[in-house]
């Protein structure tokens, strides 16, 4: 398992990053672990956020044949994160996310 950090909604620059790390990833027959730091507020995170992500993951698993697993803002109980210690917000953005995902599968 190889793991990366960026930044959620994905910009160009990061997107790039994201397939150049996938792609070394699936070239060793890795696992991508994608965490992901949100930028805006969570309460500002919207479906089509997830839908786009969501979209990169599927073509690059489609391309690579290689597998993901995402983590959604980390350590959101802390106070050193700029989502923390926002539970029912965090909740709402995550649930955003799910929904999302499923319609991609």
């Amino acid at each position: 398992m190889f793991g990366t950090a960026t930044g959620y909604p994905l910009t160009p620059d990061e997107e790039e990053m994201l397939h150049e790390f996938a792609r070394q990833a699936a070239g060793k027959g890795a696992i991508v672990l994608v965490t992901l730091e949100r930028r805006p507020a969570l309460a500002s995170l919207t479906s089509t956020d997830a839908d786009t992500f969501a979209k990169v993951l599927q073509d690059l698993n489609v391309s690579l044949d290689t597998r993901f697993v995402v983590r959604f803002a980390p350590e959101m109980n802390g106070t050193w994160t700029g989502w923390g210690q926002q539970p029912a917000a965090y909740v709402n953005a995550f649930r955003t996310g799910i929904r999302s995902a499923k319609c991609q599968t």
